[in-house]
C-alpha cells in the first residue's frame, strides 16, 4: 500500500513539473507569436490589438501616389516603370484619376499593388539593400567577435587560474569591475579614444574591438573552468617536450568547448542586439541590423509593419543558433553543477 502512494506521488510530481513547463513554454513563446503576427498588420490598423493576422483588405484605388511612398515605402520610380506611366504625376492624384488618365486597368493596379500592401513589411525588409547589408555586417561582426573574443578570453582566463600569490587576485578583480560599469557611463571617452584618437569613427573595426576586449563574464566563466584542470596535463606536455603554445593550442582550447558554448550564449545576443554603440559609432548608411531596423521610424509617419518585420528577423538568427547548438548549451549550463 505504501508503496502504491509513493508512485501516485511520484506520477502527480511528474505530471506537475510538466504542467509547470508547459505553461511556462506558452508564456515564453507568446511574445514572439503576437511579434509574427504584428508583422502582417497594416499600419493604418497598427493601434487595433489582433491575436491572429487580420484578412487583409485590396489595394484601395482612392489612396493618392505619394502616400504609397509615405506610409509603405514603394519605390514610385520602380512602380511607374513597371506599370507603364510616363510623365509627372502629382502625388496627390488618386490611382483612379492616374488609371483613367493613361488608360490603364484598375484590376492591373489593384494585382501590382496587393502584394505590396498585405506584405508590406516582409517586402520592405527583403528588398532594401540597407537592411540586407546592416545584417551582413552584423553577422560578420558578430561572429567574428564571439571568435577573436572568446580566443582572447581563453588566454586571458589561462593566464589568471595560473596565479597563486595573493595580489594576484586584485588583476581578476579589476576584471570583474566591469560587471558594474555599464557601456553607458564610458561611452563618451572610449568615443573620443576610438573616433577622435584613434580615427575610428564610422567604422566597424571600432565595433569589433569594443565586443572582443576582455570583459567581467568571459574572463569570469574561463578563469574559473581552467583553474580545475589538472595540473599534471601541462606538466606531461612540458616532460615531452612541448611548450605553453603547444599546450594551449592541443590541451587547453579543445578542452573549451563547454565554457567557451557558455561564453556565446551569453555574448551572441548582446552583440547581436547592440543599439547604443552601433548608433554612436556609425552613420546611418553603415548602422548594423538593430541601429537599421530603429532608423525606420519616420518624422512623420512610421510603417511599424516593417519595424515588427525587422524585429522577427533579427530574432531568427538567434532562434536558429540556440536551436541548432541546443545540447551543447545544455551541456553548459549543467557543467557547473555536475562538477564536483
Amino acid at each position: 500500500m505504501t508503496n502504491i502512494i509513493e508512485i501516485n506521488k511520484k506520477k502527480f510530481v511528474i505530471f506537475l513539473i510538466s504542467l509547470i513547463l508547459i505553461i511556462y513554454s506558452i508564456i515564453t513563446i507568446i511574445p514572439f507569436y503576437f511579434l509574427v503576427v504584428r508583422s502582417f498588420v497594416p499600419t493604418n490598423k497598427s493601434a487595433v490589438f489582433h491575436l491572429i493576422p487580420p484578412e487583409l483588405e485590396d489595394f484601395n484605388m482612392e489612396s493618392t501616389y505619394g502616400n504609397l511612398a509615405t506610409y509603405y515605402n514603394i519605390d514610385l520610380t520602380k512602380a511607374k516603370k513597371e506599370l507603364s506611366l510616363s510623365g509627372y504625376i502629382n502625388p496627390n492624384k488618386t490611382w483612379t484619376k492616374i488609371a483613367e488618365e493613361h488608360d490603364i486597368s484598375s484590376q492591373v493596379i489593384t494585382d501590382y499593388f496587393n502584394p505590396y500592401i498585405k506584405y508590406n513589411g516582409w517586402i520592405t525588409i527583403l528588398t532594401d539593400q540597407r537592411i540586407v547589408r546592416s545584417l551582413v555586417m552584423t553577422i560578420v561582426i558578430t561572429f567574428s567577435s564571439l571568435v577573436v573574443g572568446g580566443f582572447l578570453a581563453i588566454a586571458t582566463g589561462s593566464v589568471l587560474a595560473g596565479f597563486r600569490k595573493r595580489w594576484h587576485s586584485w588583476i581578476y578583480v579589476i576584471y570583474m569591475l566591469q560587471m558594474i560599469i555599464t557601456p553607458v557611463m564610458i561611452i563618451i571617452p572610449v568615443y573620443i579614444i576610438l573616433g577622435r584618437f584613434l580615427g575610428l569613427a564610422n567604422s566597424y573595426f571600432a565595433l569589433f574591438l569594443l565586443f572582443v576586449k576582455g570583459g567581467a563574464i568571459p574572463v569570469m566563466i574561463f578563469t574559473s573552468f581552467i583553474s580545475g584542470i589538472p595540473t599534471t596535463l601541462k606538466e606531461s606536455v612540458e616532460i615531452d617536450g612541448g611548450n605553453r603554445l603547444q599546450y594551449f593550442i592541443h590541451i587547453l582550447l579543445p578542452l573549451t568547448k563547454v565554457p567557451f558554448a557558455t561564453f556565446a550564449a551569453i555574448t551572441f545576443p548582446i552583440i547581436w542586439n547592440d543599439l547604443l554603440q552601433g548608433l554612436v559609432f556609425l552613420k546611418e548608411e553603415k548602422f548594423t541590423l538593430v541601429p537599421m531596423i530603429n532608423a525606420l521610424q519616420g518624422t512623420f509617419t512610421t510603417n511599424y509593419q516593417a519595424i515588427y518585420a525587422g524585429l522577427c528577423l533579427s530574432i531568427m538568427p538567434v532562434i536558429i543558433i540556440y536551436l541548432s547548438f541546443q545540447n551543447l548549451f545544455v551541456r553548459s549550463a549543467l557543467s557547473g553543477a555536475l562538477k564536483g
